[in-house]
């Protein structure tokens, strides 16, 4: 019974935190391969990238597929110019989300522990960089 009201707790919360959203501040863009943001391997596909109103050091990334549920992550804000886009740690085979450029802010994440892992086990890694329309 804890781990019912657990759940419904944390989908209560997740609920509340996704509602104070910015939605001038949301940017989608196709992101054509699997990544990894935070901690979480997610499916390619189409994405949006949006703050949170209340704690605008949060970044909400959402696929439009409903099956795949939204994630939240930490990130760093600065100032940006230019086109919106994604910048990619390219690790071995696997693709690390590093940075949302949006129209008028950056937001950069921290390497996660899974990106510190494949890092410490491979020597061979790129950026890859996936453009908005």
């Amino acid at each position: 019974m804890k781990f019912i009201n657990r759940i419904i707790f944390t989908l209560a919360l997740l609920g509340t935190l996704t509602s104070s959203m910015v939605a001038g501040d949301a940017i989608a863009l196709t992101v054509p391969f699997d990544f990894t943001a935070g901690d979480r391997l997610l499916p390619a596909g189409t994405y949006s990238f949006s703050q949170l109103l209340a704690y605008p050091e949060i970044l909400k990334i959402q696929n439009r597929d409903p099956e795949v549920s939204p994630i939240l992550v930490q990130v760093r804000i600065s100032d940006s110019a230019g086109t919106p886009h994604l910048v990619f740690d390219r690790v071995g085979e696997r693709d690390f989300l590093r940075e949302v450029s949006t129209y008028g802010f950056r937001f950069e994440t921290s390497p996660s522990g899974a990106e510190k892992r494949w890092t410490n086990s491979l020597a061979n890694q790129s950026e890859v960089t996936v453009v908005g329309r």
